[in-house]
């Protein structure tokens, strides 16, 4: 997850991080260099209530959400049993399309990619520059998917959602959100 956000900041993008804790909740605490760009340079975003700890069981909670917000999901290197894994289960539930990178049979961090291929996802073999506009997509995939009714960040009504952004912490229910939408600004 670093190296992406990584990724994205030095090629001058916006990124989101979708957190397994609280949205207050730098974790690793060592990437808070990292957490601090991310509020500046798009945004936290969280389900749990703030001061809320990362545990295990919320990280495939989060992977929904992650897919939620995608257009595309392609996932690079997967074991029998990761987190890719769960987000590319939560995408195809939601009707998104899956995409991975494919290798070679005897490496253990291609069995997941290559079981994907097995169960129907798209292969990248090539970089095709007309299917990877990944700053326009990301923002309008986020914009997007803030502003969508039946994009459920947590089946209880009444949950709060905490958004971070621009070093401002907001706690609202999912009509907020809307909201939220119409205050971000797409930039190039």
């Amino acid at each position: 997850d670093r190296d992406a956000h990584m990724g994205c900041l030095e090629a001058v993008g916006n990124t989101y991080a979708v957190l397994g804790s609280g949205a207050d909740t730098c974790y690793p605490k060592e990437n808070r260099f990292l957490y601090d760009k991310i509020k500046v340079f798009g945004g936290i975003i969280s389900e749990l209530m703030p001061g809320t700890d990362p545990q295990k069981m919320f990280f495939p909670m989060r992977n929904r959400i992650i897919s939620g917000l995608s257009d595309i999901v392609v996932i690079v290197e997967a074991k029998k049993r990761s987190g890719s894994l769960i987000t590319a289960d939560f995408a195809m539930e939601q009707g998104k399309d899956v995409y991975v990178i494919p290798g070679r049979i005897t490496d253990t961090l291609s069995y997941g990619c290559n079981s994907l291929i097995k169960q129907g996802a798209g292969i990248i073999y090539n970089i095709d520059p007309r299917l990877w506009d990944w700053e326009d997509r990301t923002l309008r995939a986020v914009v997007r998917a803030l502003g969508r009714p039946q994009l459920s960040l947590n089946p209880a009504p009444d949950v709060v959602v905490g958004v971070m952004a621009e070093g401002k912490p907001t706690w609202a229910d999912e009509d907020a959100l809307v909201d939220r939408r119409r205050s971000l600004k797409a930039c190039k």
